[in-house]
């Protein structure tokens, strides 16, 4: 990973004389983190003053290519209307701006921040900057030689700088009792600021997810991804294609070679056919609206994934009722008449029976129709349970009608809202009886959850980093 280094200057700058041994020059914390960190650009802030010492001897850019041969620097000069550097309020915008483009140029580049040059003020917006900026920086202290506040610096001769540099290594002093003094410590640290941004976007994104609302996560996550590893991009994506039923973005996902599809389910599906894992998918998503306590969205969305059970159910006992079906203009299963006549007529006549007032006419495969069939299968003696699937689908008539023709909520004291948990867990048994995986766990989106929760977590918490 590149790096790059954004620095205001201060008195100390590139280098001074050290207290003890005026003929030996140390590095400001300018220089020193150059030495240190070896970015591959510098973007050095001047006030007018220090843009002058630069004119003068090129003391910033001759020094900082002395200790880094192929760094490349752009001087940011100060603009003409901040007169005093030493007021508060006036670089924040400023700092803000020059950052952000620097970040725009460079988006994959860890950048460092000197806050150990510059006034007080300066170091003080960039510090506030480390904690409200929407992308990651790294805030750097360059603690003085003598580990005590700085002595000042006695004067700044370029010839001498270059050949009595003490970080460079080739020069040491005798100290007053024999001992042979270097001057090469590392005096860089990193400074430990949180950035006050991530902290609410991350309780933000965390928050989303417990309710299943990956959308919105995705949304909060875009605002500043920046801040954010690129793998919770894709566990949020993944979660929302699975619960959306997302079929372009599944494709998309399945394409991204760090993604395993499959890996979402539990083992006992991964070998199953795409209906199966597709019934799963919405079996989650209904559960996500009990957690969400939209028990209206719930009952409107019942009826799709008890037909889809019913047909495996039968298709398992070996008996497909899409025989008796085609796929009409609208892209609607519609149960036919001529075809369960020229199918089964035995059906057909119960059918008749059944709705004798009108006989049996064309309509859209329900679970009405399913619950018929199963009905006239076990008056053949075949040995289908038919019991929860008739219990399911007058749950389903009884709670759709009120969710689709009044305009009347299910709240939590109504008496479908007691129900409907074991609506659920019945509709998942005969899920599992139709897929024969035996009990399944159905925990995909807790693992999902632990997965975003320790990606957010490791990036609020980072490793400390060794500076040097």
């Amino acid at each position: 990973m590149d790096t790059v280094l954004f620095s205001p200057v201060s008195d100390r700058d590139p280098c001074s004389a050290d207290p003890k041994y005026k003929d030996v020059y140390r590095d400001g914390a300018l220089l020193q983190i150059v030495r240190t960190h070896r970015p591959q650009k510098v973007y050095l802030f001047l006030t007018r003053r220090f843009e002058e010492l630069e004119e003068k001897d090129h003391r910033y850019t001759n020094m900082l290519r002395h200790v880094c041969p192929q760094v490349e620097i752009e001087l940011l000069p100060c603009p003409a209307n901040i007169q005093n550097a030493a007021l508060f309020d006036q670089f924040d915008d400023l700092f803000r701006a020059h950052l952000e483009a620097i970040h725009a140029a460079h988006p994959e580049a860890r950048l460092l921040l000197n806050l150990s040059s510059g006034t007080p003020q300066m170091q003080a917006s960039l510090y506030l900057l480390a904690a409200t900026l929407t992308f990651p920086v790294k805030p750097v202290q360059v603690l003085s030689p003598s580990r005590d506040s700085n002595a000042g610096r006695d004067f700044y001769d370029p010839q001498l700088a270059e050949t009595s540099l003490g970080e460079d290594g080739k020069i040491t002093r005798t100290d007053s009792e024999g001992h042979t003094i270097t001057f090469t410590e590392n005096r860089c640290r990193p400074v430990s600021c949180t950035n006050a941004v991530r902290t609410i976007l991350r309780e933000n994104i965390l928050k989303l997810a417990e309710s299943h609302d990956y959308t919105a996560a995705l949304a909060v996550y875009y605002s500043s991804k920046d801040l954010f590893p690129k793998q919770l991009q894709l566990h949020l994506n993944t979660a929302a294609a699975h619960l959306n039923l997302d079929e372009e973005k599944e494709q998309q996902l399945r394409k991204k070679p760090e993604v395993d599809w499959l890996d979402f389910y539990e083992p006992p599906l991964r070998s199953k056919p795409e209906n199966f894992l597709r019934c799963y998918d919405y079996l989650l998503y209904l559960e996500t609206l009990v957690v969400r306590k939209a028990y209206s969205d719930y009952a409107r969305a019942l009826s799709p994934v008890l037909t889809t059970i019913m047909k495996l159910r039968l298709q398992g006992a070996g008996y497909d009722i899409a025989r008796f079906c085609e796929v009409d203009e609208r892209g609607i299963t519609q149960l036919k008449r001529e075809k369960v006549t020229a199918e089964d007529l035995g059906f057909m006549e119960h059918l008749d029976q059944k709705y004798r007032r009108t006989g049996f006419r064309d309509g859209p495969l329900s679970a009405l129709y399913m619950c018929d069939y199963m009905e006239y299968l076990k008056r053949q003696g075949t040995d289908l349970d038919t019991s929860d699937f008739t219990t399911l689908r007058r749950f389903e008539a009884d709670i759709r009608n009120l969710a689709a023709h009044e305009m009347k909520g299910i709240s939590a004291n109504n008496e479908y809202m007691t129900m409907i948990k074991a609506n659920l867990r019945m509709l998942r048994t005969q899920f599992e009886k139709a897929a024969g995986t035996g009990e399944l766990q159905w925990d995909a989106l807790k693992t999902m959850l632990q997965k975003i929760r320790l990606c957010l977590d490791s990036e609020a918490r980072p490793p400390k980093e060794k500076m040097g």
